[in-house]
């Protein structure tokens, strides 16, 4: 899991699209659909549930919704911190 995963994971959670998200992220759909799937495999779930006009959380993807946020903060906070002691 990593820091392009869950902010890719977010951002689908909050436009409820993966086309949307690719473009607010300024990369493919197919790339959104990898970090998915990736994050899909680290977590040996499915995050999403998906027909062919609705994209939902899954009850998985809710679960885990919350601690992907936190771990999102902390790795933008983390960033934070390393740039301000090197200028």
């Amino acid at each position: 899991m990593d820091y392009d995963q869950l902010k890719t994971f977010l951002v689908v959670t909050e436009l409820n699209s993966f086309t949307k998200a690719a473009a607010f992220l300024h990369i493919t759909q197919s790339t959104v659909t990898s970090r998915i799937a990736k994050l899909e495999e680290f977590y040996g779930v499915r995050l999403f549930d998906r027909n062919n006009r609705d994209l939902r959380l899954s009850s998985k993807g809710l679960e885990l919704l919350p601690f992907m946020q936190q771990q999102l903060n902390l790795y933008e906070k983390n960033e934070t911190n390393c740039n301000a002691t090197h200028p």
